[in-house]
């Protein structure tokens, strides 16, 4: 799979699987992959940051930090704060957003987004 958008819905895909996902990234994986959203089943148990980000390198960013982020429809939407992981291959970085008020939803963007704007900016 190489999609640009990945959107899983009623997923029951577990923090464990998550984090197999985001290594293979990481590693090359969905090389073209920009944005990639799963809503969790309603039987599924809350996502567990501290699981699904195990044995990852990654950056903390402060809520307050504000990024402008263009999506595949061409709507720009503010990222604030996240946790930001690295692609090894190339240097590309993904922000897993905070989604702490949102127990069964999980998003993570990669940059530079659809419209070529940088995580730096």
């Amino acid at each position: 799979m190489n999609a640009r958008t990945i959107v899983l819905s009623d997923s029951k895909l577990s923090c464990e699987g998550i984090n197999v996902f985001l290594k293979h990234w990481m590693n090359g994986g969905c090389f073209k992959l920009k944005s990639f959203v799963i809503f969790m089943d309603s039987s599924m148990v809350p996502i567990n940051y501290q699981v699904v980000m195990n044995g990852m390198q990654f950056i903390n960013r402060n809520r307050e930090l504000k990024r402008s982020y263009v999506n595949h429809e061409n709507r720009p939407w503010t990222v604030r704060g996240g946790v930001d992981i690295q692609r090894s291959i190339d240097g590309v970085t993904a922000t897993v957003l905070d989604r702490s008020h949102e127990l069964n939803r999980f998003h993570l963007v990669v940059w530079p987004d659809f419209a070529g704007n940088s995580h730096l900016s």
